[in-house]
């Protein structure tokens, strides 16, 4: 659980929260991004222009605190050699579903076998972390009635709750130790560095209902940030994928992809009819009683 330590009120309720639900714990120091020197804070910016290019800003203090903090526990991983973690941010909210994931050893192995790196708790370019995700009809993973796994056919973005492998966290260390992007932002591009990335379809993890602001790292984008400008990036890159199909469709040489992205797009269609026929399915998670 990463925690700043001044945070005391944070960690004392994500401690019960955790002992309610009978799941083990180890709390990690975040890094305060307050606390970093400013050559820290000059060597960060200076390799960090491929965040300002890509989505037309400079980190904050908190986002460069929380993504080092994240970071840092990717070495811990590597250096400790665990087999994998569940990542959790201190402000948070979850039911027992974390908890059935977390004690039952057959559906983490099952999500490991699949991906490198599984965000539990996420939002997409409409930052709502009630939506579902909506997932390609390729690489589903039905872990219970419940509890469904599988790749997103759209952009998410989220560091609440993620569980990550040993080769994930070496694969996320791969490009270095200074972030060069927010924390949200590079497990949402960790495909980009070779990681098997996917989703829990329905998030188990979401921010806390207090409606506090993250201290550690502020949510997906800063108020200083252009929300448009990430959006059109967003866009831009769809288009740039658009463009690749394009070039795999020319020689017909994988002709499979036009069939995945036909069913795709009926898997897409289908989730947001049926979305409008549930509404409270897909609307914000019914709080379950302590």
């Amino acid at each position: 659980v990463v925690n700043l330590r001044r945070s005391i009120a944070r960690r004392i309720y994500i401690q019960e929260k955790l002992l309610h639900y009978n799941i083990p714990f180890e709390m990690f120091e975040a890094v305060d991004g307050n606390e970093l020197c400013e050559t820290e804070l000059n060597e960060i910016y200076a390799k960090g222009s491929y965040f300002k290019t890509r989505y037309g800003r400079v980190m904050n203090i908190g986002e460069i605190g929380c993504a080092l903090s994240h970071i840092g526990l990717y070495k811990k991983i590597l250096e400790e050699k665990i087999p994998y973690a569940i990542i959790l941010e201190d402000d948070i909210e979850f039911d027992e579903r974390l908890s059935h994931i977390v004690q039952n050893n057959h559906s983490v192995e099952k999500l490991l076998n699949h991906f490198d790196l599984v965000l539990l708790g996420y939002a997409d370019t409409d930052l709502n972390y009630r939506k579902p995700g909506i997932c390609s009809v390729w690489k589903r993973i039905k872990l219970d009635h419940i509890i469904k796994a599988g790749v997103p056919v759209s952009r998410c973005w989220g560091t609440i709750g993620y569980l990550i492998s040993l080769k994930g966290a070496e694969k996320l260390l791969s490009r270095g130790s200074i972030p060069l992007m927010q924390a949200d932002f590079l497990t949402s591009n960790s495909p980009e560095m070779g990681v098997r990335f996917g989703i829990i379809r329905n998030q188990i993890v979401w921010p806390h209902e207090i409606g506090e602001e993250s201290i550690i790292g502020k949510r997906f984008f800063d108020e200083t940030a252009s929300i448009g400008t990430a959006i059109r990036s967003v866009e831009q890159s769809r288009i740039k994928k658009g463009l690749l199909y394009l070039n795999k469709l020319i020689p017909l040489k994988r002709g499979y992809y036009f069939v995945k992205n036909i069913l795709d797009g009926l898997s897409k269609k289908r989730a947001s009819i049926w979305a409008k026929l549930n509404p409270k399915q897909y609307g914000y998670v019914e709080k379950i009683p302590d």
